[in-house]
């Protein structure tokens, strides 16, 4: 067992991914920031934790770990302030730094307690959302357009 994160009450909600070559991805709040921890192998024998985005999520928000074709972790994640959705787009293994994207123009925005994530094989996420039914939005590159 490897603690990847031990700081704030808000550390209920996460997300795993697992990279191409087998080694874990974690992506979680804490005290208000969204975290990414990557482990060093498959057995997450070691973990950098790196802060991403400060002061933007909350624990009810969903969040969801994909990966890039580089390998490189992708984090949707929502933002309480606006109920929209947004991207984190690492650009490298371990999300040291990263591209933040709000996702506009959604209709799964506004959503965020009823929603889950997703992504296919090229990195874009796939969101399953209800609002007087269940619906599926597809984003058509890692990137949502945005």
């Amino acid at each position: 067992v490897t603690t990847a994160g031990t700081k704030g009450n808000d550390l209920t909600t996460a997300a795993l991914g697992i990279g191409s070559d087998g080694t874990p991805a974690l992506a979680f709040y804490s005290d208000g920031s969204l975290l990414v921890a990557r482990c060093g192998d498959a057995t997450c024998a070691s973990v950098t934790t790196v802060r991403v985005d400060e002061a933007t999520a909350g624990w009810w928000t969903p969040i969801g770990v994909g990966f890039d074709e580089r390998d490189f972790p992708i984090i949707s994640y929502w933002s309480p302030d606006n109920r929209h959705k947004n991207l984190a787009l690492c650009n490298d293994v371990a999300c040291e730094s990263a591209e933040l994207i709000e996702v506009e123009g959604s209709d799964a925005n506004g959503a965020d307690d009823q929603t889950a994530v997703t992504f296919l094989a090229d990195g874009s996420p796939v969101y399953v959302y209800h609002r007087n039914g269940l619906f599926a939005e597809v984003c058509t590159d890692p990137r949502c357009g945005g």
